[in-house]
């Protein structure tokens, strides 16, 4: 399962983030350990290069700011 977290500098999105990961919380999601199901991958996407949801994701990439397009 892929998950994309958008606004990743919010505190809201860190705590998703460090829970679907297993730290900091409860996992949500179980299903990396159950076949026949494959882990999942967290995507996190920012306007900020320095978002701390960045940091924790697989895979991350920052965006432009819609004012900016």
């Amino acid at each position: 399962m892929n998950v994309l977290i958008t606004s990743a500098g919010t505190a809201s999105a860190v705590t998703i983030i460090k829970t679907l990961k297993g730290r900091g919380g409860e996992q949500l999601l179980e299903l990396q350990t159950q076949p026949p199901f494959k882990a999942h991958q967290i995507f996190a996407i920012d306007s900020d290069p320095l978002a701390p949801g960045l940091f924790l994701a697989d895979k991350s990439w920052v965006i432009k700011k819609f004012d900016d397009v």
